[in-house]
């Protein structure tokens, strides 16, 4: 839960928590109510925007698929920076370490997201865009 006035980290790590708990569990519609949508994805592949939650539920399968293949057991993801650029809208980057086991299955990457406060007053993520490794299994989820 948010403190009232949370800073910009807070609304990062609170929406890292959300998002991961969902991956980790397979809770698709946890993790389509913290995004808004359009909702704009980029990878090296280039960006791609889903209109709506149909669109993305896919691309959650695939991540949540791929963990489960990497028999990921701990999704460690913390917030670096986190700037407001006026008081509806954060502009974060994280870090994220895929760890199986206790060992880290691939080199961590950075993440870099806008997250903006909706009319109910309800943090969301609009867009994220990941700087993977070349040869990161990560990848292939995110880049059908």
């Amino acid at each position: 839960m948010l403190p009232q006035n949370p800073t910009a980290q807070e609304v990062s790590e609170h929406l890292l928590d959300l998002t991961g708990q969902a991956l980790m569990s397979g809770d698709v519609q946890g993790f389509l109510d913290v995004l808004t949508f359009p909702y704009d994805l980029e990878t090296a592949s280039g960006t791609r925007t889903y209109e709506g939650p149909n669109e993305f539920q896919e691309v959650f399968q695939a991540v949540h698929g791929h963990f489960q293949q990497m028999r990921v057991t701990l999704l460690a993801r913390h917030c670096v920076a986190a700037q407001f650029r006026n008081p509806d809208e954060v502009v974060a980057t994280h870090e994220t370490r895929l760890i199986s086991d206790g060992l880290l299955i691939e080199e961590p990457f950075p993440t870099l997201s806008v997250l903006i406060r909706d009319a109910a007053g309800v943090w969301k993520i609009r867009s994220s865009s990941y700087y993977l490794p070349a040869d990161s299994i990560y990848r292939a989820a995110l880049d059908p």
